[in-house]
């Protein structure tokens, strides 16, 4: 199960969002590897980290910001959208992305993942329209191994989900998935795995 849905939430609820992430006091935190995190990138010999910005708005069931409840509608609605018994969120997070030099980067595609090694919906909000398409391929969680050296290309994209103000993109959490790296603009993105 894989749907888009363009104009998710309203239009006023679209800027609300876009003006509080891209806000001047909006808390935004470093990571050193968009997908994986640096310590798992180097211990996994994974390749060059992708930096980014990132904000916990909550992880291991429990609100890690005060913006959790602005957001928190997305996930009821990307649920209701699926027709998926919403128990709670486990874990939501943003990212805000900025295009890097090429001389930086080995690859423009990040390395396939799963968000959760058990059953669970991925709720994926673009907060701005921006390139750096999702891509979902067909290579689905086995048991509760998460394995970490897959590539794109080594297997059938399935979905590619390009960014756009208020769409969102909505999917079992069982398929791997990544992005494509910005190379023209800023690319923003709310990521919800409900249980």
């Amino acid at each position: 199960m894989i749907k888009i849905v363009d104009n998710f939430i309203s239009k006023q609820f679209q800027e609300e969002i876009k003006s509080t992430l891209l806000g001047h006091s909006f808390p935004w935190y470093f990571t050193e590897d968009i997908t994986f995190g640096k310590s798992l990138v180097e211990s996994q010999n994974l390749g060059q980290p992708h930096p980014a910005h990132a904000h916990l708005f909550c992880r291991n069931k429990k609100s890690t910001s005060n913006y959790f409840d602005m957001v928190l509608p997305l996930a009821h609605f990307g649920a209701s959208e699926a027709n998926f018994k919403f128990n709670e969120v486990v874990q939501c997070r943003s990212f805000l992305q900025y295009p890097l030099n090429n001389s930086f980067l080995e690859k423009h595609v990040d390395k396939l993942h799963i968000d959760l090694s058990y059953d669970h919906l991925v709720v994926l909000y673009y907060v701005v329209d921006s390139d750096g398409d999702t891509l979902i391929v067909d290579k689905i969680r086995e048991g509760d191994i998460e394995e970490y050296h897959h590539n794109v290309e080594d297997y059938n994209i399935i979905q590619r989900v390009e960014p756009k103000q208020g769409r969102a993109v909505i999917f079992d959490g069982k398929y791997y998935h990544t992005a494509e790296q910005p190379t023209q603009h800023m690319r923003c993105i709310i990521n919800f795995d409900i249980i």
